[in-house]
């Protein structure tokens, strides 16, 4: 994972090319991590290992693929894109899973009753491809799942929740 005191893990990496001359040196630090495993030990695919990512096992990555693994049959909760398990335990990330970052969408997660209810099985189930468009795709930032993928991944997780709750 990569790790800022001030952002946690919660960062997207880009980049800008260019023949500018940018150089500049800054000090490599020593990783952040310590002896904490708690990504390791909750990872439902077994991606997170120490001191990398496997993403070829990585649920995140595998709900933007359209070739689904067969090894891959259920979903955990309700999850239809991104996983983001690993970065939930994170004590990296406490505060801003408490107090999200004030962004245009950090501020999306503050409105929890509309997000809890845009994000029930029924209505995610149940919407076609232009609520998809208007409702789910704008938060979907850096990435354009394509609605049949997102049908799928519902449909994977529900069944996933339906199985977890017939145990």
């Amino acid at each position: 994972m990569l790790l800022s005191r001030e952002y946690g893990s919660f960062q997207a990496l880009g980049g800008i090319v260019t023949n500018a001359d940018l150089a500049e040196e800054y000090p490599l630090e020593a990783p952040r991590c310590g002896k904490c495993t708690a990504c390791v030990s909750v990872c439902p695919g077994n991606a997170v290992e120490p001191q990398g990512l496997n993403r070829s096992k990585c649920f995140s990555n595998l709900l933007e693929e359209d070739a689904m693994p067969d090894t891959v049959g259920e979903m955990p909760d309700n999850y239809f894109f991104e996983c983001d398990i690993c970065q939930d335990v994170c004590p990296w990330n406490r505060k801003h899973l408490s107090e999200p970052l004030k962004t245009a969408f950090g501020d999306t997660f503050t409105n929890k009753d509309g997000l809890l209810e845009l994000f029930r099985f029924e209505t995610l189930l149940s919407m076609d491809e232009d609520a998809y468009n208007e409702k789910i795709l704008p938060l979907l930032t850096g990435v354009k799942l394509p609605y049949e993928l997102f049908r799928r991944n519902v449909r994977l997780a529900w069944n996933g929740r339906r199985k977890a709750l017939k145990r």
